[in-house]
């Protein structure tokens, strides 16, 4: 307990000083936006989980402040998960994404026991570079290369998980970003991470909007493993249709 309070002192400390850092620059106005979400989540028992009730609490702050073509993206965040009495200890893998796992040693435990589980973390810390058509962020940074908005099972970052259902809000990965923009409705990408030390994830995309068309695909390597997908957007009469597609290798295919 004694390690774990004095590295949620330091991270603590950290979180400050970013924030600190992200006083008005070059006349920018400081303007700091809230996220909370709350998910209740019952389970039958079943071949993976075990029956129970489950709560996830969290709460995130963000900032970003810009000067020029620099942009710095900071979010901090707490995340509270109760268990009932009587529940397994991991009913479902609620906030997954705030578990760790990520390179950077930006995250913490503060309370680890049977019915309560309580971490904090930098969700977000990046620097943004924006040249002429390019634009560079290093750090830890949220990205999502899903076609559809909440179940992505499609996206190599940040899969579906109950506790960050949206993915504009889902947490950040530690990575190394490139993006061009070849015109004003395409995109090409190039994505290299590092999750846990060793697994490794390098994958370009490219997407481009044809008037009532979305198309996207990417490929390369999701944690050491081969994968691609595809994706399309269909907007008529009013409504948008969202599909996409992937396929990835395994221990023996």
């Amino acid at each position: 307990m004694t390690a774990a309070r004095d590295a949620g002192r330091r991270l603590i400390l950290v979180a400050v000083v970013a924030f600190a850092a992200t006083r008005p620059l070059g006349g920018q106005e400081f303007q700091p936006r809230v996220y909370l979400l709350n998910v209740p989540l019952a389970a039958l028992e079943g071949p993976w989980s075990g029956s129970g009730i489950t709560h996830l609490s969290r709460a995130r702050v963000f900032v970003r402040p810009s000067m020029g073509p620099v942009t710095l993206d900071v979010a901090y965040e707490h995340t509270l998960q109760f268990r009932v009495a009587g529940a397994p200890a991991a009913v479902v893998p609620l906030g997954t994404s705030s578990a760790g796992g990520e390179w950077l040693p930006l995250q913490g435990t503060l309370v680890d026991g049977d019915r309560v589980r309580w971490q904090h973390r930098l969700d977000r810390a990046a620097i943004r570079v924006g040249v002429g058509g390019f634009e560079t962020t290093v750090g830890r940074q949220t990205i999502s290369w899903a076609t559809t908005l909440v179940l992505t099972p499609a996206d190599p970052f940040q899969p579906f998980d109950p506790a960050d259902p949206f993915r504009t809000y889902r947490g950040g990965v530690d990575a190394v970003r490139v993006r061009f923009f070849p015109g004003p409705f395409s995109n090409v990408e190039a994505v290299a991470r590092i999750a846990g030390g060793r697994a490794a994830t390098v994958a370009g995309r490219w997407s481009s909007d044809w008037g009532a068309f979305g198309v996207s695909a990417w490929g390369g390597v999701v944690h050491d493993r081969v994968a691609g997908s595809v994706g399309l957007t269909v907007t008529a009469g009013g409504a948008v249709f969202r599909g996409e597609g992937s396929v990835r290798a395994t221990a023996g295919d």
